[in-house]
This record gives structure tokens, C-alpha cells and sequence, in this order.
């Protein structure tokens, strides 16, 4: 009798782990986060334009100051504060966000090359209507903080200055009108 062995082949499959494993997870890491940066902006800027969409869309009462010689549109809801002691200056405050202000002030065409002088303005895009040239001027603000924005607007006789930060600065600037 002839005795067979039985062989016990174990099939032994051992992990082949690639050499450069490390150096791939990370490529996929970087990957990823980068994937996760450009959503974010991409989102941050879908944000920014639905704020200006929805301030198109809030209803707007009219201020006129005979005194000054302008009238504006506001946002309903907004306080007005004319100033106690400084009656050039018109302030538009969002009681909701005391981070959202505008103001606009009236001032001599002569003081338009003083500002221009004395700010560091990071851009400006000019335009005209109505016989007003209307120049938007973005100037840094310190640490990281949203660049503040002044519209000069220069009509025959005086130059008005509408600043603060808001999603509904540009529809100041657009209904600004002189009396």
C-alpha cells in the first residue's frame, strides 16, 4: 500500500503593500483639500452675490435732504441718524447687523484731490451719469477685514461721499440722486 502524503499547501497570499504608500495618501490629501478649497470659494462667492440679489430685492423707502441737495434709497427698516452736531453727515444703519453702516456726507469739489491724496486706495473704477462722475474707490482695512468702500460722486456744484461696508452699498451709490 502505497501511503500517499498529503501535502497541506496553505495558499498564503501575503499583502503586497505598495512601497510608495505613504507618498499616495498624501497626494490624495492635497487632492481633496484643494477639492475642498476651490468648493468653498466657489460657494463664499455664490454667497456674495445672492446678499446683492436679496438687497435688490428688499423693499426700499426714499430719503431726500433738501438741505444737502441728495435723495437715496434705504432699505426698509433701516435707522436714519442725521447727527447732532455735524449736519453734513447722513448715516443709514442696519439695526439687525451693527456691522452694516452707510453713510454719505457733502463736501466741496476742492476736498475730492485731498482725499485722493491722503488714501491709500487698493482700486478704483470711475463712471458717469446724469452729468455726476461717480468714482468707486476700495481701500484696505486693517487685518484681514472687508476692504472699506467710498463712492465720490462729484455734480457741478458739490462732491458727496457715500462710505461703509453693506450688501446694499452699490444701491446707495445706483439711487443717489441731487435735488
Amino acid at each position: 500500500m502505497e501511503k500517499k502524503q498529503k501535502t497541506n499547501k496553505k495558499s498564503v497570499f501575503k499583502k503586497v503593500l505598495h512601497p510608495n504608500r505613504y507618498f499616495i495618501w498624501a497626494i490624495i490629501v492635497i487632492v481633496l483639500g484643494l477639492g475642498s478649497l476651490i468648493a468653498f470659494i466657489n460657494i463664499s462667492s455664490i454667497n456674495d452675490s445672492s446678499a446683492q440679489l436679496y438687497s435688490d430685492l428688499v423693499p426700499h423707502n426714499t430719503y431726500s435732504n433738501q438741505q444737502l441737495g441728495f435723495g437715496v434709497s434705504y432699505p426698509n427698516g433701516w435707522v436714519i441718524d442725521s447727527g447732532s452736531q455735524d449736519t453734513s453727515v447722513i448715516s443709514f444703519d442696519n439695526p439687525n447687523d451693527p456691522n452694516e453702516s452707510i453713510s454719505i456726507s457733502s463736501s466741496t469739489l476742492a476736498s475730492v484731490a485731498k482725499f485722493k491724496k491722503s488714501s491709500k486706495v487698493d482700486s478704483a473704477t470711475s463712471s458717469e451719469r446724469n452729468g455726476m462722475q461717480i468714482t468707486i474707490y476700495e481701500i484696505s482695512s486693517p487685518e484681514g477685514a472687508q476692504p472699506l468702500k467710498i463712492a465720490v460722486i462729484e455734480s457741478t456744484q458739490k462732491a458727496y461721499y457715500i462710505s461703509g461696508q453693506s450688501a446694499s452699498f452699490m444701491n446707495f451709490v445706483n439711487s443717489f440722486k441731487t435735488l
